[in-house]
């Protein structure tokens, strides 16, 4: 019998300062690459623009 739904996205409890610095410098550091990877994906491939693309 569950009292309490656990949110996978939560924070753990007994989560100190520490471990919070590295799960937050981990979370910026995938958001960095992901938007890399967005604008990389944004430069067209034939004369190598960004803004316009060709799929």
């Amino acid at each position: 019998e569950e009292d309490e739904v656990r949110d996978p996205n939560a924070i753990p409890t007994g989560f100190i300062s520490r471990d919070a610095k590295v799960w937050e410098a981990k979370s910026k550091a995938t958001e960095r690459n992901w938007k890399k990877r967005k604008e990389e994906e944004m430069i067209c491939k034939l004369c190598g623009e960004s803004g316009h693309f060709t799929q």
